[in-house]
Parts: structure tokens; C-alpha cells; sequence
């Protein structure tokens, strides 16, 4: 084996570090920093977003009750959502979803009610809030460094050192070279639990995860009917399956971007997002993937007489991977029992979206009342300075279909972030402050959660 070492010359030594800027690391680095924390936030690509902007998973699931469409999101993330989502109309225009918050909340209540009980029509339907990828990455520098969160893009975790159950020291790497990060508090939202392995905190990582997808973006399109247009991807799909011309296959879920574009989360990768090696090669493989898909649409359908492929997503997006073993470990079951908890910091809405490796189609087993996401899943074991946010969260692999969306990433981020800074206000770990502090501050800055007199 090699041995390698060198002398490090440049040092941070944040109050807070989050590691990764994807939906949890956005709202955690806010959260910190605007509660007094000095915070560092390190991000691997030239913006942040994660998925939203590295994958383009523009569809907004979670954001609101499926059963009667009340917003059940508050907080940061409804600040990410009013300055980068928008509403999608029947005439299909765009309405900002800034203009539909900007009253008080009764006038949000219901951003938008499913029109059948048709599991797959339904999700079309509900498909009415979206992200824009472009401006989301805008409005995230300008929320980020307003304030004041020091960023480091184009950076990414090298190194972890733990002692006594502390992270110590995070070794970063960038056009700078190696780096030494020694804070006091670290948040996890690599959406890998990257720093909670490296710092020897127990994970699962399922033996089979969910594939992942390489969303695309296809111009051009012609057509006057959505749903018609929608009826006609499925089938295609279907038929380029039955004859061989494509091989496994998600959705088709369709999100309208602008006149005659949309964005299509189709494909189906299975690999293992730890792995370099693993995720290079499903990258190579995506990419080719994107074109056999669109040329099955081509042969068949109308509307793509004139399309092309407009984009890629910079990266696969990856939907499972590490989840740490936390102080409570949520399930499925807790999520679709609608359990409650008395520390709970985030309410999880949207479907059990769970793809599987062997089937095609639609991924929604079902569809979930919000629920409760408990801050002991925050918490990982053996390591006391350390949050983690994101879907690393502890959970068991179902109950990751539910809690991965990227509004509950967010909102479980900004528990993270205010944790962290509430706990180097009281000198003490982040799972030994006042839950019911913290659940205080959260309401206080506009989190919507469930009464903890009924847990």
C-alpha cells in the first residue's frame, strides 16, 4: 500500500461546515449561518441544487397534501419554492409560485387538488410545480451569500479524521489544493453520508438500490393536447420496450418547461453511486441511453417531427445510496401509519416513489398523508458533532422512497442547520439540545408541523 502525506497550509475553522449544497445543504448552510454560526458550505460542482440543478428533477413532490393540496411546507425552503418554482397551468402558462405566496398562507392552501384517483393520471396532474434548474441556481447563490455562508464550490471531500466520536478535521480538495477544515459542527448533505462513513458512523446501504435516472430535455416539440400528447410517451415506451429497442424503463414523467420543451425523467440506471468506477461507467451508458430513448419517441410520435435533444443533466442523479443508522431509524410503516413524534422537525408528503431494477413504468405504490420526520433521524451514531440531512437521513430503504424528495430534503436541512448552531450557543451535542427549542424556532421561522401534544 502507498503512503502519502504532505504538510497542509491552508486552514478554515468554521463554526459550522455542511458538506454538499443539493436541496439540505442549501436550506442547513442558511439556517446556520443566519442564527449566528460562522459557516463554511463545500460543494463538488459550480453550483448548488443537486439533483434540482445537477440532475434537473424539476417536478416538486412533497411540497403540499396530495389529498387536499394545503402547502405543508414553510421555512427556507418556501423561500427556495417562492423565488424558484412555478405553478404550471391548464393553458400551460407559467404562474411563479411567488405570486401565489405572496399573501398570507390561506392564500397558498390549495396550490393544486388531483383531478382523479387514477395513480398514473394523478401523478401527471400533480406534476404542476416545478423547478426552473437555471434560476434555482441563481437564487440559491444569491439566498446562500446573503447570508453570509462562505462558499466553496468545485470542492470535494477528501479526508475525514475522527477522534473520541468528534470529526476534527475535514480534508477538502479544490483547485487549491488539499485544504484542512477544523470545525466545530459538521452536516452531512452529500446525499452519499460521505463524511458519517469516513468518520466511522454506522450506515446500511441496501444489497439492490433504486437505479438512477439521467434526466434530458427535448426542444421542438409540437403538440396541442398534454395529456393526449403524455398518453402517447407511454405507449411508446411500451412498444420501443416489447420490441427491444430500449431496455428497462422509468415513467415516463414529463415536466413542461417552457413552449414546445420538456423535460422527460425516463431512463434507468442501476449502479453504485459510492463507487467512482460504478458511477462513470452508468454515466458513459446514461448518455447513450438518452438517444435511444428519444429516437423510439421519434419513430412514433408526431410531436417530435421537429424535437431534439436540447440537454442533459451535468450528472446522474442517484436516488439511493448510504443511509445512516441514526438515534431512530424511521420506516415505511411509521409513514404510512402517519405516526407521530414529539421531535419531529419535518413533515415527508408526496408517494412512496420506489423504482425497482426489474420493472417499467411508474414507480408510486402509493400515495402518503404528510407525516412526521423524527430529528433522531438527523443523528448519526458513534459521532457527537455531527448532523446529517438529506436522503442519508436514517431511514430504512421504503421509507427513503418517501423522505428522498428534494422539498423534504430541504426542510429537514434547515432543522439540521438550526440544530447545529443551537447547539454551539448551548455548549453542548446537537442531540443533547431542547428538541422542544428547537421545534420553537422552526415554527417561529415559518416550518409547518404537526401539534407534539398529539405524538
Amino acid at each position: 500500500m502507498e503512503l502519502y502525506s504532505r504538510k497542509i497550509d491552508r486552514v478554515y475553522e468554521p463554526d459550522v461546515l455542511v458538506c454538499g449544497l443539493g436541496p439540505a445543504g442549501i436550506s442547513a448552510a442558511i439556517a446556520a449561518s443566519r442564527m449566528g454560526a460562522r459557516t463554511l458550505a463545500v460543494e463538488r460542482s459550480a453550483f448548488a441544487g443537486g439533483n434540482i440543478t445537477n440532475a434537473k428533477v424539476v417536478g416538486i413532490c412533497g411540497a403540499v397534501d396530495n389529498a387536499t393540496g394545503a402547502l405543508v411546507t414553510g421555512g427556507i425552503t418556501l423561500e427556495m419554492l417562492a423565488h424558484a418554482a412555478y405553478r404550471r397551468e391548464d393553458d400551460f402558462s407559467r404562474k411563479p409560485l411567488r405570486d401565489l405566496l405572496a399573501g398570507d398562507r390561506d392564500a397558498a392552501r390549495q396550490l393544486y387538488q388531483p383531478k382523479t384517483a387514477d395513480k398514473h393520471v394523478a401523478q401527471v396532474n400533480s406534476v404542476r410545480l416545478l423547478f426552473d434548474p437555471e434560476i434555482f441556481k441563481h437564487e440559491a447563490d444569491l439566498l446562500l451569500t446573503g447570508s453570509g455562508v462562505k462558499l466553496l464550490y468545485h470542492t470535494v471531500v477528501a479526508d475525514v479524521r475522527a477522534e473520541e466520536g468528534r470529526v476534527t478535521k475535514v480534508i477538502i480538495a479544490n483547485k487549491d489544493g488539499l485544504s484542512c477544515v477544523k470545525p466545530a459542527l459538521v452536516i452531512d448533505c452529500t446525499g452519499d453520508a460521505d463524511v458519517a462513513a469516513m468518520a466511522g458512523a454506522p450506515f446500511e446501504k441496501a444489497e439492490v438500490v433504486q437505479p438512477g435516472t439521467l434526466m434530458f430535455t427535448v426542444g421542438g416539440l409540437q403538440f396541442d393536447d398534454f395529456q393526449a400528447f403524455y398518453d402517447e410517451c407511454r405507449a411508446a415506451m411500451a412498444q420501443a420496450a416489447e420490441s427491444g429497442e430500449i431496455d428497462i424503463y422509468a415513467g415516463p414523467s414529463v415536466g413542461w418547461m417552457r413552449p414546445g420543451m420538456m423535460n422527460f425523467n425516463n431512463t434507468r440506471l442501476v449502479f453504485d453511486a459510492t463507487s467512482a468506477e460504478s458511477v462513470t461507467e452508468a454515466e458513459v451508458r446514461a448518455r447513450g441511453e438518452v438517444f435511444r430513448f428519444f429516437e423510439a419517441y421519434r419513430k412514433r410520435i408526431g410531436a417530435f417531427r421537429n424535437a431534439y435533444v436540447q440537454d442533459s443533466g451535468p450528472y446522474l442523479g442517484a436516488r439511493e445510496s448510504r443511509r445512516i443508522v441514526g438515534d431512530y431509524v424511521l420506516t415505511l410503516d411509521d409513514i404510512v401509519e402517519g405516526r407521530r413524534f414529539k421531535d419531529a422537525i419535518a413533515l415527508a408528503g408526496g408517494i412512496v416513489d420506489f423504482h425497482r431494477v426489474d420493472s417499467n413504468g411508474h414507480s408510486a405504490l402509493q400515495f402518503v398523508s404528510p407525516s412526521d420526520i423524527p430529528y433522531r433521524t438527523l443523528l448519526p451514531q458513534k459521532v457527537d458533532n455531527l448532523l446529517v440531512a438529506g436522503r442519508c437521513h436514517s431511514t430504512n430503504q421504503m421509507g427513503a422512497a418517501v423522505t428522498r424528495m428534494g422539498v423534504t430534503c430541504m426542510l429537514m436541512g434547515e432543522a439540521a442547520g438550526r440544530a447545529a448552531a443551537l447547539a454551539l450557543k448551548r455548549m453542548c451535542p446537537p442531540r443533547n439540545i431542547d428538541v422542544r427549542e428547537l421545534r420553537r424556532l422552526l415554527i417561529e421561522n415559518g416550518a409547518i408541523l404537526h401539534d407534539d401534544s398529539d405524538a
